[in-house]
């Protein structure tokens, strides 16, 4: 057996621990999101018409932000701030590009707001969907819906331009500073809601479901690291033909 060269042994053997722990960390991915899923299970399983919110449940867990580890869905009643809609866009329903309605909700009894997505409108770049088409209720308001942190943002999504209303994505200290609103919950309720009625926004009509691809990403990086090594051993440790059969039989 011949013995491989000193780089190619560095450079196969650095390549295989990082394919190992690439694929490592996504086995604790998969454990993360299996415990997220199984959160979601418990929040949809309430009966959110008998569960009442109140401030608490819009503050953040454990202080810091945890995308999505902490759920909870009922009923809360107060007053949307008219005026202060936000359009986050653009996103897609059925297929047709449109954006998200935010619109800010003081509840009953509290002096905060909490960011509340009223869910879809049609519109694109070159159309933008005007909010004074779209009827904010007046007066006090019953909303059902589930609690949820802010999603998180990819390196994709461009950055919100707060001066052109411009909005990407959901950034509550961001938006709150540019419509004047006053130490708003962190958390926001995103509405439920039943078959389209032909009125706007549309509700969200499903549950919120994560992928999981963890597992195949995982399976993904493990078998490279074999391959790698496979590739190193064919390589550089498989014994050559004999110099003295020129057939090397």
């Amino acid at each position: 057996m011949r013995r491989p060269p000193v780089t190619a042994s560095i450079f196969a053997l650095v390549g295989v621990v990082i394919l190992c722990a690439l694929g490592t960390w996504q086995v604790y991915r998969l454990q993360w999101k299996q415990d997220l899923l199984a959160k979601l299970d418990v929040a949809y399983a309430a009966d959110a018409n008998s569960v009442a919110l109140d401030g608490r449940d819009f503050v953040l867990q454990g202080g810091k932000k945890s995308y999505y580890l902490s759920f909870k869905r009922g009923h809360i009643s107060g007053t949307y701030l008219r005026g202060k809609a936000f359009l986050v866009g653009p996103r897609v329903y059925n297929g047709e590009p449109g954006y998200h309605v935010l619109v800010p909700f003081i509840p009953e009894g509290l002096q905060r707001a909490v960011l509340v997505d009223r869910g879809w409108v049609p519109g694109s770049s070159s159309a933008l969907p005007k909010l004074d088409d779209i009827q904010t209720p007046e007066g006090i308001v019953a909303l059902v819906g589930m609690v949820r942190d802010a999603p998180q943002v990819n390196s994709f999504v461009p950055k919100n331009i707060p001066e052109k209303e411009q909005w990407y994505s959901i950034d509550v200290q961001q938006m709150a500073a540019a419509h004047g609103l006053r130490n708003p919950y962190p958390r926001i309720l995103t509405l439920e809601g039943n078959d389209h009625d032909g009125r706007y926004p549309i509700a969200a009509q499903s549950r919120i479901m994560p992928p999981n691809h963890h597992a195949q990403y995982a399976f993904f990086w493990f078998s490279m690291a074999v391959a790698l090594v496979v590739i190193f051993v064919l390589r550089f440790m498989s014994p050559r033909p004999s110099e003295d059969d020129p057939k090397g039989s």
